[in-house]
């Protein structure tokens, strides 16, 4: 997913005040922003986007979303 840089940058900024690390962070090491676990493979495409976004590994996003 491409962010314009002012987006990229704002979402860095709040996960590290959330979470004490950055998405972009998250992301290159392909782990759960929230519970730092490995990220596997996605049940289905909603989850992988909700990844991208979020950076909360399907475990984490259905503990906030459900």
């Amino acid at each position: 997913m491409e962010r314009s840089k002012n987006l990229e940058d704002l979402a860095n900024t709040l996960s590290e005040e959330c979470f004490g690390m950055s998405l972009g962070e998250a992301h290159e090491k392909k782990i759960c922003i929230q519970c730092r676990s490995k990220i596997g493979t996605f049940i289905d495409e909603p989850s992988r986007m909700e990844y991208e976004i979020s950076g909360l590994c399907p475990t984490c996003q259905d503990k906030y979303f459900d």
